[in-house]
């Protein structure tokens, strides 16, 4: 490969602008005909440079699938950027939502069976969703308070577990009705902590706003 070859376009372009200015001047015994020259070239040189990234490019693009143009670029940044976003809040989420759920099982293993399974169950049947959302589904019961209870007791805090939250749906708020409301649950419903029969009515309110 001889020298000239070596060059790349826009070097090879300024020569070729800067011979030709230079034999018009010594033409034309004018010297700005070898700036003018030089410029061309230099012009010439960088369309031709521009004109080749721009082939390379739409070349790896037809093999890569790469964007092209620059609001294909622009549209491609901004996607990995909220991709990046993304990601971070679902893993931020997710770790929020494992921390908090390794709290409410070891408060629910300092319950009683009846309201350590409220506890959890309601959480499962209610915040559903959310579960779906993070990643790690519902609390298995089973699993977290085997060690504690046997399978039928927390079979039988389960179904009564259900019928309270059932029966709270059947509350709306009322002014100055909270506690009847609480008492008339608890009356129904022995056993179960004011806390969480508070939650129980809760919900009802919540459904029938």
């Amino acid at each position: 490969m001889n020298r000239w070859q070596q060059l790349g376009p826009l070097q090879q372009d300024v020569l070729i602008g800067a011979g030709l200015g230079a034999a018009l001047s010594l033409a034309t015994w004018s010297w700005l005909w070898l700036a003018i020259g030089a410029w061309l070239g230099l012009c010439a040189g960088w369309t031709h440079d521009l004109a080749r990234k721009r082939r390379v490019r739409r070349e790896h693009a037809r093999k890569t699938g790469a964007p092209v143009t620059w609001q294909e670029r622009r549209a491609a940044e901004a996607g990995q950027r909220e991709f990046r976003l993304r990601s971070a809040s679902h893993y931020h989420v997710r770790d929020h939502a494992v921390q908090r759920r390794a709290r409410n099982i070891a408060e629910a293993q300092g319950m009683d069976v009846l309201n350590a399974v409220f506890f959890l169950h309601y959480a499962n049947r209610r915040f559903a969703r959310p579960h779906r959302d993070d990643g790690l589904g519902p609390v298995n019961l089973h699993e977290v308070l085997g060690d504690l209870w046997s399978a039928e007791q927390i079979g039988e805090a389960i179904c009564r577990s259900n019928v309270l939250i059932e029966d709270g749906w059947s509350y709306a708020w009322e002014p100055d009705k909270a506690d009847r409301h609480l008492d008339e649950l608890a009356a129904a419903h022995p056993g179960f902590s004011r806390r969480h029969l508070g939650r129980a009515l809760d919900w009802g309110y919540e459904l029938n706003r």
